[in-house]
């Protein structure tokens, strides 16, 4: 009775409903992990240095960026994700199934679901932008129902869908490794089991974000700008895990903070075969990227054909925070 009244988390639901597989990793348990933490104390103090300045833009040019990046860089694969108009798609689902609906009518849902969802290529989902707010970004993620309306079994049944594109901050030539890194968040939730560890979430869009930052530019400004700033943002994630963990506190955020930090860690391991690598190397990760899309393959047998690890991004990642420091 007390497993029953238990109520299910967003994190338990968003995990069923993408198909992630698990949210282990010994990499917070090893000593190249303390090494990544006593570096960003020791050297890398200023968590509030400010972005690089680069000129303003329109969100029209971010659009023409993202959509010319997606061309460039999904070929072979369908670029279309899953989008759905809540305004609408919500109403008609409490209409005709209920607020509460019971289990007997989840496959029923998931095909009304899957015939009224559109399919829109990633670069034309709708885009909200706020410049007043702090530099940042989200893909929409809708899962239909709230956790308290519907069982485990919903989830494990439903795919979820895009609802929209935010990107927040002032609009500028940075915003384009934004909008890269969100679009490619969608893509990856409308395959659902392409990543199978909630702690992978973000490598595929951290990845391809710094992909755009080397297209951006030829001198590395770009690049170093946004390495920098998400340097910045890992140490401020790591100091609130340590705390959180201390405190005995939320554990959804625990899991939140690991994921980004691993996130992190593996997608600096890929991108240095990328950027080092010659132009067949170079293709060939695109093209295991598109893979994934392709529903050929997951993420983690990317990361493993390329020996990316948490161990050996966390080296470079240390590697750099000193040099940046300086």
């Amino acid at each position: 009775m007390e497993n029953e009244d238990k109520k299910m988390t967003f994190l338990e639901a968003k995990m069923l409903s993408c198909g992630y597989k698990t949210k282990e990793s010994n990499f917070f348990q090893s000593k190249e992990y303390i090494e990544l933490v006593n570096q960003f104390i020791r050297y890398f103090p200023d968590y509030y240095a400010k972005d690089m300045v680069s000129d303003i833009c329109t969100l029209k040019h971010i659009k023409d960026f993202g959509r010319d990046f997606i061309d460039v860089y999904t070929y072979g694969t369908d670029s279309r994700v899953r989008y759905a108009n809540m305004d609408s798609l919500t109403s008609e689902l409490h209409y005709y199934f209920g607020e509460k609906p019971e289990e007997d009518q989840y496959e029923e849902i998931s095909n009304y679901i899957n015939n009224n969802v559109e399919l829109l290529r990633v670069c034309d989902v709708p885009v909200e932008l706020n410049m007043d707010d702090t530099r940042n970004g989200f893909a929409g993620l809708t899962l239909f129902y709230g956790t308290s309306d519907v069982s485990e079994e919903f989830y494990k049944i439903v795919k979820p869908a895009i609802v929209k594109i935010g990107l927040k901050g002032r609009c500028d030539a940075l915003t384009n490794c934004t909008y890269v890194h969100e679009m490619y968040h969608a893509l990856a939730y409308s395959h659902k089991g392409s990543i199978e560890n909630l702690l992978h979430d973000e490598v595929l869009s951290i990845f391809m974000e710094k992909v755009a930052s080397l297209d951006l530019d030829d001198q590395g400004l770009f690049e170093e700008a946004k390495e920098l700033s998400r340097l910045q943002n890992n140490k401020l994630l790591v100091l609130l895990r340590e705390q959180n963990i201390f405190l005995n506190e939320n554990e959804e955020d625990i899991i939140t903070y690991e994921d980004y930090i691993e996130s992190t860690t593996l997608a600096t391991a890929l991108f240095h075969t990328y950027k080092y690598g010659n132009n067949d190397i170079r293709k060939e990760i695109i093209d295991s990227i598109n893979g994934i899309f392709k529903e050929e393959h997951t993420l983690e047998d990317v990361l493993q054909k390329y020996e990316a690890t948490p161990e050996k991004g966390s080296k470079i990642m240390r590697r750099r925070i000193k040099k940046l420091s300086k």
